[in-house]
């Protein structure tokens, strides 16, 4: 609401780096992570060009200007003090929709595959540089799969669910995919409660699975249960690290 705090920018801000930053406006971007998803940026910096989730715009709303039927959607998004799960629900012009859960993980995250990888970001206030060269901002691909793939999306609709109370969800890029693919995984975002319990939330329906040790294709993987969207669980005092994964569609 205020406008400031930190931000991506554009190539060439930064005269000494003119690689650093975002393309220009309307610029393709392929995924870095996933050469076959390709999003197209806003058509311009000067006006609204981007989707911002947060307490203070809970709700926000989508809206393609030329609806196609979907078998996946792609989102470009990052978050500030993320990660932060919303609630994502796609809607076609058969009056059908689906609810999802979209995971977008912090901008500085060096553990997730980024899509792109900025090179910078500036604080509004005074105009200071920072990450240049260094780790993050990124960008990420968000997937999710679309049921229902006749009919085409008309609308999505993205709401606060899950993330810290600072959380700021950005989604500069929406791409779709009209041919079959494959399954896509579930994704899992974990956070504290209130009452120290963690709660995971997924992104699909399915099966949770959790291990105390990864071995790769030897890891041992224990059934914590079905999930739908989100489950808590508790963690003694003194355990160990613990690894989770979602089998979706069982």
């Amino acid at each position: 609401v205020a406008n400031n705090r930190w931000t991506w920018y554009e190539r060439g801000y930064v005269a000494r780096l003119p690689e650093s930053g975002l393309p220009a406006a309307g610029s393709m971007v392929t995924n870095a992570s996933s050469a076959d998803q390709v999003y197209q940026l806003a058509g311009s910096y000067s006006e609204n060009n981007v989707a911002l989730v947060d307490l203070d715009s809970p709700v926000v709303n989508l809206t393609p200007v030329s609806p196609v039927a979907v078998r996946a959607l792609s989102f470009l998004t990052a978050t500030a003090v993320g990660p932060a799960t919303n609630q994502c629900v796609v809607q076609h012009a058969d009056g059908t929709s689906e609810t999802n859960r979209l995971v977008s993980p912090d901008w500085a995250d060096v553990a997730s595959a980024p899509a792109f990888y900025a090179g910078g970001r500036v604080d509004i206030n005074n105009g200071v540089i920072e990450c240049v060269g260094g780790s993050g901002p990124f960008l990420f691909a968000a997937e999710l799969a679309v049921s229902n793939a006749v009919s085409p999306v008309t609308n999505i609709v993205l709401r606060v669910s899950g993330g810290t109370t600072a959380m700021h969800t950005a989604v500069l890029a929406v791409s779709g995919a009209t041919s079959s693919q494959p399954p896509i995984a579930a994704q899992l975002s974990i956070r504290l409660d209130a009452g120290g319990g963690l709660v995971i939330e997924s992104s699909a329906p399915g099966r949770l699975e959790r291990t105390a040790v990864l071995k790769g294709a030897g890891t041992v993987w224990e059934d914590a249960g079905a999930i739908v969207d989100s489950v808590t669980v508790t963690v003694a005092a003194g355990e160990g690290a613990r690894f989770y994964r979602v089998k979706s569609g069982e």
